[in-house]
């Protein structure tokens, strides 16, 4: 169980996840149906004890003996029960065992269904179990921010990097900021730069993203609108100078 629990965390990640993915949801179904198991459960528990009279023994607890004790009739040996007590005692004893025994077979229908409810439930529970194991986890299921830093490859080979961050990663408007370094790793300022979304399996794009200096080397654009979900390709185009270029693309999920 406990092992479940931590494989259930590291699937989800988030409440976000829970709630809005189909894993999220099968998830939760699944935790409702082991409570109402757990439940089930008890009642057959509190049903066994109450009408069969058999009680838990507590832990550390003592046994005790009831030893009933008689009078000797005075023509009987020392010693001796007196029968008409013992007689009392075990006609005693089995009017309680049949009163049980009436009382149990009363609410049987009662243990009975909610025996069954806890045999379907179960069911329940290992339908959803295996719908679990077929459903990509919560966590890959959700829009995840891209951050990302590439090399800028040249007709000469690498030359400098860009580091790209897009937020939300999702349909509609985002935000995408672009970084770009020199070979030490500076910030450097390049004669002219271009980005564009493509989304190839669905034949859209290239999308032309307008961007706005935000500092030495720093690009942003406040409204980059990805039209809708899919694996989308950002390529960045960097003019060094007059005769140098260089590129770098990335690959990225929108949900």
């Amino acid at each position: 169980m406990v092992t479940g629990t931590v494989q259930a965390v590291r699937e989800v990640e988030s409440p976000t996840a829970l709630f809005a993915t189909t894993y999220g949801w099968v998830l939760v179904a699944k935790i409702g149906l082991v409570l109402v198991i757990l439940a089930a459960a008890g009642v057959s528990r509190v049903w066994v004890q109450q009408r069969l009279g058999v009680r838990r023994p507590r832990p550390g607890g003592r046994r005790t003996l009831t030893a009933h004790a008689f009078a000797a009739g005075a023509s009987g040996p020392p010693g001796a029960l007196d029968p008409t007590a013992a007689d009392e005692t075990a006609r005693a004893a089995g009017l309680r065992g049949r009163l049980q025994s009436e009382a149990a077979t009363e609410h049987v229908p009662a243990l009975r269904r909610s025996v069954l409810v806890e045999v379907a439930v179960a069911a329940v529970v290992l339908a959803l179990t295996a719908v679990l194991v077929g459903t990509p986890p919560a966590r890959s299921a959700v829009a995840q921010p891209v951050d990302v830093l590439l090399p800028l490859q040249g007709a000469s080979g690498p030359s400098g990097s860009v580091q790209l961050s897009v937020d939300p990663a999702r349909p509609g408007a985002n935000t995408l900021h672009v970084y770009l370094f020199d070979d030490t790793g500076r910030l450097t300022q390049p004669a002219g730069i271009t980005v564009s979304l493509t989304e190839p399996t669905q034949d859209i794009g290239p999308i032309d993203v307008e961007l706005a200096a935000a500092g030495p080397g720093h690009y942003v654009s406040d409204g980059m609108a990805i039209p809708g979900a899919g694996t989308w390709t950002l390529a960045v185009s960097v003019r060094l100078d007059e005769f140098t270029a260089t590129t770098a693309r990335t690959d990225f999920p929108v949900r």
